[in-house]
């Protein structure tokens, strides 16, 4: 059965903020009395678990809830201040960072909320060496991506075939190709590490933003090479700029071979363009809108940020020739001057002359992270962590 909420009017020179206690109406065991704490009387509110309203206001009049509650109690105005400082403090922990440990709230208090933030924002003043010992066995999450191609191989198709054939056993299986030399690791070992440092570390607002942009900025590591690259991604690209300018962000993850690979911009080339060598010698390639879309739609301006599908397009002709180089060998991005449309682009109205090569890319990300959409569209999100699940308009625009 449903709550239904009936507040009853005691005195209301001050509205109920913080409650203390929960009791019951002696007679009314399905009514639960939160008793508010101030230094006046103050408005008292009865949660019944009966959608009857017209029967409750029979049932349980004003003048009997007086007398079964009595007056809330009163407390000192220093309790007072200590209660709605460590409603602060959890609030600051719980958006900040990955919520309170035990002791959290007490070494938050003992150095001043305003100092404990501070310190936050600059985390290469905090000493967070147990959290790196404590990571040292996960030896993926330090790897080039060329390193971890090699410790980490391809299994051989072969394998399997011998093992149905009777050729190998299982066990022969195992030990030619063990379970921790296998790709899967890499993606294992960066969950446990992500994990692992939100319990651990000290530095918990670098390690909320690292998972907020990762998120933001998100790859799928169960595609195809992405596998390989995604330790590093987070790494190279969302960590070191975690609390840095978005811009940089922006710009660091459109040139990474795991942001390339899992939107296909690697593959993405002029309509006229013909493979000139490799397995795929003579295949004809073309336009890819994946990246242009994404980066529009969830990196910068929002759904409603005011692009239009021919936006989507000329951004798409921006990226070509955007790739990676030895995606299974080096896998790093490299710019491929044949594979890019040369020709004029107009992107939100912002014209990009003909003849451009990899620079039409960073004007387009020069447009799209200075768009006032994006402003808002990040604004709303941070805002969102930080505050309030709904945010308040006022913060997001900055106005008074």
């Amino acid at each position: 059965m449903g709550y239904h909420e009936l507040v009853l009017i005691v005195f209301s020179r001050v509205p109920p903020v913080i409650f203390d206690s929960v009791d019951r109406i002696r007679g009314a065991p399905k009514a639960h009395i939160f008793r508010p704490i101030g230094e006046v009387e103050a408005d008292i509110l009865v949660r019944f678990e009966s959608p009857q309203q017209n029967n409750l206001s029979a049932n349980f009049p004003q003048s009997r809830l007086r007398r079964e509650i009595g007056f809330p109690r009163t407390i000192t105005r220093k309790r007072r201040r200590e209660i709605i400082e460590q409603r602060r403090i959890l609030h600051v922990l719980n958006r900040v960072g990955f919520g309170p440990r035990p002791g959290d709230v007490e070494r938050v208090r003992a150095v001043g909320l305003e100092a404990w933030i501070d310190r936050q924002l600059h985390p290469e003043t905090i000493d967070d060496r147990a959290t790196e010992r404590a990571l040292a066995e996960l030896a993926s999450i330090r790897l080039s991506i060329p390193e971890a191609l090699r410790e980490y191989p391809r299994p051989d198709p072969g394998l399997r075939e011998k093992v149905q054939n009777g050729e190998m056993t299982r066990a022969e299986m195992m030990e030619t190709y063990p379970p921790e030399k296998r790709p899967f690791r890499i993606a294992a070992e960066l969950q446990a590490a992500k994990t692992l440092r939100a319990v651990e570390s000290e530095r918990q607002l670098q390690e909320v933003m690292v998972d907020f942009w990762f998120n933001h900025f998100n790859v799928f590591a169960a595609k195809g090479d992405v596998r390989w690259y995604v330790s590093a991604y987070e790494r190279d690209v969302v960590r070191p700029n975690a609390l840095g300018r978005f811009a940089d962000l922006v710009r660091a993850s459109a040139r990474h071979p795991a942001m390339l690979f899992y939107l296909d911009n690697w593959l993405s080339a002029r309509r006229d363009f013909t493979v000139p060598a490799g397995p795929n010698k003579g295949r004809k390639a073309g336009l890819n809108e994946n990246y242009a879309r994404e980066l529009m739609e969830l990196h910068t301006l929002g759904v409603d940020g005011g692009y239009t599908q021919t936006d989507v397009t000329e951004v798409a002709r921006a990226f070509t020739g955007w790739s990676i180089d030895r995606p299974q060998v080096e896998g790093r991005f490299v710019f491929r001057p044949r594979m890019h449309d040369t020709g004029e682009k107009v992107v939100l109205g912002h014209r990009i002359p003909a003849g451009g090569g990899q620079d039409d890319g960073e004007r387009v990300l020069e447009i799209l992270t200075h768009h006032p959409a994006t402003a808002r569209f990040i604004a709303t999100k941070l805002v969102r962590r930080f505050v309030a699940d709904t945010p308040p308009p006022p913060l997001v625009t900055g106005a008074p």
